[in-house]
């Protein structure tokens, strides 16, 4: 029986590189999508909410197997209550998946959690859900003082899409944690709006080379040439390259 193989993986998972540890995750959910049936409730309890593996790894494997309905909805969002704020977080990563549906009012609330790791979770979860209700919590996170969460706000939102989510994500591209500003980017780049064509500019300044790469890469797809040509004697080599990119797409 395929099921039989989760134990030995999930205690591969703990002593595995990170490259390993993902091939490893995605092991569990392709065998979880094979024969599903096969646990019963509470099946992975000792796992992701036992002490063997780190919280890391738990995390991981709680987001990986978050499609496969094996934890029943009300296992999990119990242990939304849980004294143990890791104990919280693994739960909150777990529910991101249409079969927990139900309990995106819990996360809504779990995203104000007093522990960081619990409130990103919880965001990456509804981010996963696709909870519209969510973006008011993304966009309240975005003033979060802790940068991840933060970083999975900008997550959220970027998977929420819609105008308050750009206007904010805009918003994001100034905060002062570097990858919060390059993700911020990144959603705008794919979701386009004159908030992206004004992130953009702003953020031809940056002080970070990544961020100003990105920028330009913004508003390129925008069609703001004149913009990105002011960057083409940038001091930094991947900021120049970006631009040279972005001229040969426009002559395409």
């Amino acid at each position: 029986m395929f099921h039989a193989a989760w134990p030995a993986l999930l205690d591969d998972v703990d002593g595995a590189d990170e490259a390993r540890a993902r091939h490893l995750a995605a092991s569990v959910v392709v065998l979880g999508l094979s024969e599903p049936e096969g646990f019963a409730p509470g099946a992975l309890s000792a796992r992701l909410f036992g002490t063997a593996l780190s919280l890391e790894r738990r995390l991981e494997i709680a987001g990986a197997m978050a499609g496969v309905p094996v934890e029943p909805t009300s296992l999990l969002v119990a242990r939304l209550l849980a004294t143990d704020a890791a104990e919280r977080a693994v739960a909150a990563r777990a529910l991101g998946a249409p079969c927990h549906a139900a309990a995106c009012a819990k996360l809504r609330r779990a995203a104000r959690d007093v522990d960081a790791g619990v409130r990103a979770a919880a965001l990456q979860a509804l981010a996963a859900l696709g909870d519209e209700r969510a973006c008011v919590s993304a966009v309240l996170a975005l003033d979060d003082a802790d940068a991840a969460v933060r970083r999975a706000a900008v997550g959220a939102l970027a998977a929420l899409a819609g105008a308050a989510a750009r206007g904010a994500l805009a918003r994001a591209t100034a905060d002062a944690d570097v990858d919060v500003r390059c993700a911020s980017l990144a959603a705008l780049l794919a979701l386009g709006g004159l908030e992206a064509c004004a992130a953009g500019q702003q953020a031809l300044a940056d002080e970070t080379p990544e961020v100003r790469a990105l920028a330009v890469q913004v508003l390129a797809r925008l069609g703001r040439h004149d913009d990105v040509a002011t960057l083409a004697d940038d001091p930094d080599p991947r900021v120049r390259r970006a631009v040279k990119e972005a001229r040969l797409r426009a002559l395409v």
